[in-house]
Order: C-alpha cells, then structure tokens, then sequence
C-alpha cells in the first residue's frame, strides 16, 4: 500500500493553549530548535503549538500522529524543578492527553511519540503543544527542550489503474 506524510502548516509560540508563556527559539511547522528556559525565582515557561493538518484526498488505512523530541536540563537547590510536556489534541484544542511528561531533568533524555489516529480523524482539529517550564523557588532550574520532524504519517488505498487494451 502507498504510504505518505502530511505535515502542519501552521505554528504559534507561545502557544494560546499555553498560559502565561513565551516563545521558543525558531519554531517551524517541522518543531523547534533547542530552546532554553532558565530560573532562579518563580516559573518560566516556553511554548508552542503546530496545527493546520489537512485531508489528504484519498481513502486513508491508517494514520499516525509522530514527532521527536530531546530534553535536558540541571537543578539546584531543594525547591527547583522542571517540566517538559508534549501533549496532543484531536478536538482543536479543547482537550489534550499528555503523550511526554519528563519531570526534574538532569540528564538527556529523548524519545519519538507515536500516536495512532482513527481514519475518520478530522485532520483539521489535531494539534500538538510543546510545555518547557522551570521553577527555581530558592535554587535554580534549567531545561532545554527541542521537538522535531512533526508530521502525520498514512498509509492509503492506492486509486485503481486503468490499463489499456490494445484497441485498433
């Protein structure tokens, strides 16, 4: 079966989804490039949030919602703490499932997610958001966050050929 990707063609940092926040280091429809939040009082928050999915016009098999990501990070001091979230919507936004959540970073991490989505999907309403939070209530928090080659990969039915007899 013919296989294909389809990716977001919008991007907002910060994202609305995302509270009080700010926004990341050169966000793209493809991620994010590393992006830093450092505190040593109060929180400090990065976002973003990718969309704009479309239909791709053929009878879909399956669906599949992926992106990479890496994380790391330092803490000091007793109340310090970070957090690095990647959530998914498939409502337009109204309600999200944490697919990645890497509390306290204070080594490399990374991964893939992997999402499988029903093909009645309405590709329109997916969306992704990033959090890269730090909190240094007395200490410092520094985490460093980055998401990469989002996209929804598919497999469809391929539309039938038409062959050609010889005709004379």
């Amino acid at each position: 079966m013919p296989s294909g990707t389809l990716r977001a063609t919008v991007f907002d940092s910060p994202s609305p989804d995302g509270g009080v926040s700010s926004a990341v280091d050169n966000p793209s429809t493809l991620g994010h490039d590393p992006t830093n939040v450092f505190s040593t009082s109060g929180l400090i928050s990065k976002t973003c949030r990718w969309r704009g999915f479309s239909a791709p016009g053929v009878q879909i098999v399956s669906l599949a919602l992926k992106a990479d990501w890496s994380v790391n990070g330092s803490l000091s001091g007793v109340s310090a703490d970070s957090v690095f979230s990647l959530e998914y919507s498939l409502d337009g936004g109204s309600n999200y499932t944490t697919e990645v959540l890497r509390n306290d970073v204070v080594a490399p991490d990374s991964g893939s997610i992997n999402v499988p989505l029903s093909t009645g999907q309405d590709l329109t309403q997916v969306r992704l958001h990033d959090f890269i939070t730090a909190g240094g209530f007395g200490g410092s928090a520094s985490l460093t966050a980055s998401v990469s080659n989002i996209r929804i990969e598919m497999t469809y039915n391929a539309p039938p050929q038409f062959q050609m007899s010889n005709m004379m």
